[in-house]
């Protein structure tokens, strides 16, 4: 159990660091959230793609580090809730209904196409 922990951790602070420079670099402004939009997009993407593509090709140690660590800090539900309830807060109902939905959307579409990216790679090898 210590070492699955130690595998998340590694993992966990490569994604925040990416988080953090993806949110401090893109959320320059008050105003839509793109860093948290872009970094939920980006982590979706890979979990569908590397998810799919290396399930049979790493390590159980290899996924706690990719998938539960350096992803699972790389995206942020929690994040996405409290920005879109600081819209709501604000009387911003369309700002939140478009934050809202374009999060989820882009994030199904987004892990679907790694997911068929990741299938296609499998066909070829």
């Amino acid at each position: 159990m210590i070492t699955s922990i130690i595998y998340v951790g590694i993992g966990g602070a490569f994604g925040a660091v990416c988080r953090f420079l993806i949110s401090s670099s893109l959320n320059k402004q008050e105003g839509f959230p793109f860093g948290t939009l872009c970094a939920n997009a980006i982590g979706c993407f890979l979990l569908g793609l590397l998810g799919t593509y290396l399930s049979s090709k790493i390590t159980p140690e290899w996924k706690l580090v990719i998938s539960t660590g350096f992803l699972g800090a790389l995206t942020t539900f929690s994040t996405f809730s409290f920005e879109t309830l600081q819209f709501v807060l604000r009387d911003q109902w369309k700002m939140a209904a478009v934050y809202f939905f374009v999060q989820i959307i882009s994030g199904a579409i987004l892990t679907l196409i790694g997911m068929t990216l990741a299938q296609r790679l499998l066909d070829v090898s």
